[in-house]
């Protein structure tokens, strides 16, 4: 937990488990080398009982000759703000002062003070919340730059030491409020399980929550070399493009964790859920594309074509709206690309099944007689009707697209050969349009081509 020389910020709140670390601390510091810092926060929430402990944790941090950092936060007003419960500001306003302490003072590390009981009522509370292997592992001993030396301590272990060294701690009154959840499964559930049904229920608790831990280091470290396997090459827009086949062909339990991996590399440490991890699952196995889902960190994710996209929410930004006419003959740029589209008038000898075998999507012949005129050249509109060569009907654009798999930062990429009625003529580099296809009675043709290096879309 410590490294020789290191400077420690003790998180003292005045009660026995704070007050115990902070003496055995300061017994250890001279053997390790220790810079110790005392840190407390006044959360505002009990008043003036609250001020008695600020000034306790002070007085305490003077007769051991400690420099000492307090600061009050008017947490009832945040919790107010933020829309939180009292548990959840409480602890939001608090390690995020650890935080701000800890640079200011450069604290290497963070040292909390934790117990034993401590970790059995978080293993038991995650359970009856439907944890996973993470959550009944319980509180971490070691994670970051926080430490918790107490951890494998029973409170009343702690307690008989404050009273054979004549430590005073303080007693938090909120924590006999049976209005907290903790509290209740502190005095009122785990008391009955030890009663009636396993008196060693924290043992055991503890002993599951040890072998979680190391199971669930053991998955996490599993998860980590499959996201190295599964990651193509380059950044996607700030985030992550995974191969689906690879993550299809996965265990579950080790796609589940990629899946978790990837949203954190991309939005950091963030909480990840349970039902958020199960929609992105689910949507690997999905066969349509341009799928999105939102997750809480400001991701999005999207399934295009052969891969997963996992990228902040806001994505790149879509080309702006454009309309040109199109020369005819001649030559008409793209706005914002380095190529162009050649427009052809072609009245000779077409080899029709040439034309239809070759998959070269860079250039299409059209019955020129079918167009109304003038053609322009426009990027999409909300709305657009597509009727695509080869596959009967029309359909929307935007259903093409997602059945295509096309990521919908790329649509408005997609330069579109309309017609003077408004019909797309060829969805450029995909697709030609199924009314003016050639045939055996075409007599001129529209012959269309990229000119320069088209983006491959299918």
């Amino acid at each position: 937990m410590f490294r020789q020389g290191d400077s420690v910020l003790v998180a003292v709140s005045g009660g026995p488990d704070s007050t115990s670390l902070l003496d055995v601390l300061f017994q250890l510091a001279p053997e390790l080398e220790l810079a110790l810092t005392v840190a407390h926060l006044n959360h505002m929430f009990r008043g003036a009982e609250a001020e008695a402990d600020a000034l306790h944790v002070r007085n305490l941090a003077a007769r051991y000759g400690l420099p000492y950092v307090g600061e009050d936060v008017d947490v009832p007003a945040y919790r107010q703000e933020q829309g939180l419960s009292a548990q959840v500001a409480a602890r939001e306003v608090r390690y995020g002062f650890l935080e701000e302490t800890a640079r200011e003072t450069g604290a290497a590390v963070v040292a909390l003070g934790h117990n034993a009981d401590d970790q059995a009522e978080t293993i038991l509370l995650n359970f009856l919340r439907g944890t996973g292997l993470a959550g009944l592992g319980g509180i971490p001993p070691v994670r970051d730059h926080y430490v918790r030396p107490l951890i494998e301590l029973r409170r009343h272990e702690i307690e008989d030491y404050c009273r054979k060294q004549g430590l005073v701690a303080r007693q938090d009154s909120s924590n006999l409020k049976p209005v907290y959840t903790r509290n209740r499964i502190r005095h009122q559930l785990m008391p009955l399980l030890e009663r009636e049904y396993n008196p060693g229920l924290v043992t055991a608790l503890l002993r599951l929550g040890e072998i979680a831990r190391a199971e669930n280091q053991y998955l996490d470290d599993e998860a980590a070399m499959a996201l190295d396997l599964v990651r193509e090459p380059g950044e996607e827009d700030g985030g992550v493009a995974l191969d689906l086949k690879v993550l299809r062909d996965m265990p579950p339990v080790i796609c589940r964790r990629v899946l978790r991996q990837a949203w954190q590399t991309v939005a950091g440490p963030v909480a990840t859920d349970y039902r958020h991890i199960e929609r992105l699952f689910s949507l690997l196995h999905t066969p349509a594309g341009g799928q999105l889902v939102e997750l809480p960190g400001g991701i999005m994710v999207e399934k295009v074509r052969h891969a997963l996209l996992v990228r902040p929410a806001a994505g790149p930004a879509e080309s702006a709206p454009y309309t040109m006419k199109l020369e005819v003959p001649g030559e008409t740029g793209v706005p914002g690309r380095p190529w162009s589209i050649r427009a052809v008038i072609w009245d000779g000898e077409i080899d029709l099944d040439a034309v239809r075998r070759s998959e070269d999507r860079s250039w299409i012949y059209v019955d020129y007689d079918c167009l109304e005129w003038p053609l322009e050249l426009r990027n999409r509109r909300q709305g657009d009707i597509f009727e695509p060569f080869g596959l009967g009907g029309t359909v929307k654009l935007k259903k093409y697209f997602n059945d295509l798999g096309l990521a919908r930062g790329e649509r408005n990429d997609v330069p579109l050969v309309v017609d003077g009625r408004g019909r797309i003529v060829w969805v450029v580099g995909l697709r030609p349009a199924d009314f003016c296809r050639i045939t055996p009675l075409t007599r001129r043709a529209l012959y269309l081509q990229v000119v320069g290096q088209v983006p491959e879309r299918a």
